[in-house]
């Protein structure tokens, strides 16, 4: 839901950016609903993983693009966002190769859950302009800068004797 959810979404942003905060909030609820009822009702599948955290990645990264180009959102923060997330993957991707498997891990999840805060902060902002909420908007995205760097390097001390082996 939450990929067909991202075209609506970003046209929103320039025609009712309330409507499209409201689909966002939408979005990113539907991505803990999600992993709540996989797991109790025992349903979690590699798929159903995969599509989950490519979904995650494909949201976050394609609305911050949106901010990046029409607001002036840093691009160095995006580009940490998304670096981070291509060497997470890559290292997923070779320990699935070697029969390894490198779950998600705590700060992972922290890190999105600051992300989505920041996605609904700029969304905010766009729909409700105050200084409140660009100073607000800027605190949790450095900070969601720094939890995805602490993140990528939990990720490679836990992944890179996998890969060794």
């Amino acid at each position: 839901m939450r990929l067909f959810l991202i075209l609506p979404i970003l046209i929103l942003f320039s025609i009712n950016p309330v409507l499209a905060l409201v689909l966002l909030v939408i979005a990113i609820v539907t991505d803990t609903l999600d992993g709540i009822i996989a797991r109790k009702t025992n349903t979690i599948t590699k798929l159903g993983t995969f599509l989950d955290h490519f979904a995650d990645k494909i949201l976050v990264h394609t609305v911050l693009l949106y901010f990046v180009a029409t607001q002036g959102l840093s691009a160095i923060a995006f580009g940490i966002f998304v670096i981070r997330d291509f060497l997470v993957l890559g290292i997923r991707h070779l320990a699935t190769q070697k029969g390894k498997e490198i779950p998600s891990m705590l700060l992972g999840k922290i890190k999105f859950i600051g992300q989505s805060a920041l996605l609904i902060l700029l969304a905010l902002s766009l729909a409700f302009p105050a200084w409140w909420l660009l100073v607000a908007t800027e605190v949790v995205l450095w900070m969601s800068v720094v939890l995805a760097v602490v993140s990528a390097f939990q990720i490679l001390s836990k992944g890179w004797p996998a890969l060794r082996e």
